[in-house]
């Protein structure tokens, strides 16, 4: 961290006296998030967590180790990469239509990105003919998304009016308009230790809802969420408040509700082949 914020001061220094780098060695508007992410991290991480960096001038990439201290998992030690895409928690596009030549915008040492296509209060921003087709096919899809979400409700025996007032309330305004205004890109994580965890499958897909870019529980990523966050959130995922209503491992979420000291054998079992410390 110390490493990479010379590093920036440095290019810094060198575009002031008129020394021009190219473009892929700028340091990134995301990179400069992470210097301080980083140390907000490292100063507020759980007792039962430890963080790799394998280059610790390369802040987008590391290895979160959780050690739980209880409960199911305890005695266990599990890895998760983490991995902070170049767009991450970045707004900013640049768009030209076609009677303009794009040319690269650059704020300090970063490069805009440039779009064809945007997302703006939950509106896909397009130039051009039938600009309106994506907009109109994505927000069918987010409209099923929402009804897939509810069907427990809308095939249940309650009252038709009681479901009109659900869909009106919870469906109709994820078609008709969003909250969100900027579509934010959270880090990419998977678990590399195989465990027996409902909401971690055997191939280290994570479900967890404040890693996913857009969530109608509205515990989705959001540009005030940091790395910290995502250090407890994957940490929480080995504590007894579980909840495993929308798992990934439904086999291993049904074990755990038909029969809890079966569900810890299982665990237990995981760890000494591969989680174990």
């Amino acid at each position: 961290m110390i490493t990479l914020n010379k590093k920036i001061k440095k290019e810094g220094s060198d575009h002031s006296n008129g020394i021009s780098n190219e473009t892929s060695k700028r340091i990134s508007v995301r990179d400069k998030l992470l210097v301080k992410e980083v140390q907000e991290m490292n100063e507020n991480l759980p007792t039962t967590c430890a963080v790799t960096f394998e280059d610790p001038n390369v802040l987008c990439e590391f290895t979160l180790t959780v050690a739980p201290d209880e409960g199911y998992w305890q005695g266990g030690r599990f890895q998760f990469s983490v991995f902070v895409t170049e767009d991450y928690n970045m707004a900013t596009k640049v768009m030209y239509n076609a009677h303009i030549k794009p040319e690269p915008v650059i704020v300090g040492e970063a490069t805009i990105e440039v779009v064809q296509e945007y997302d703006y209060l939950e509106q896909t921003i397009r130039l051009g003919r039938r600009n309106f087709d994506k907009e109109a096919a994505r927000r069918i899809q987010l409209g099923w998304a929402a009804f897939g979400k509810l069907r427990h409700i809308f095939s249940s025996a309650i009252p038709q009016s009681l479901k009109t007032k659900v869909f009106n309330q919870c469906v109709l305004p994820v078609m008709t308009y969003g909250a969100e205004t900027w579509t934010l890109t959270p880090p990419k994580v998977k678990c590399l230790t195989k465990l027996w965890h409902p909401n971690i499958n055997e191939d280290g897909d994570i479900c967890l809802s404040l890693l996913r870019q857009t969530s109608i529980d509205e515990h989705g990523w959001a540009p005030t969420r940091r790395l910290k966050d995502v250090v407890w959130g994957l940490n929480s995922l080995f504590t007894d408040l579980l909840n495993f209503e929308d798992p990934l491992n439904i086999e291993a979420a049904e074990q755990y509700k038909k029969d809890k000291v079966e569900f810890q054998a299982k665990v237990q079992e995981y760890i000494s082949l591969s989680g174990k410390r």
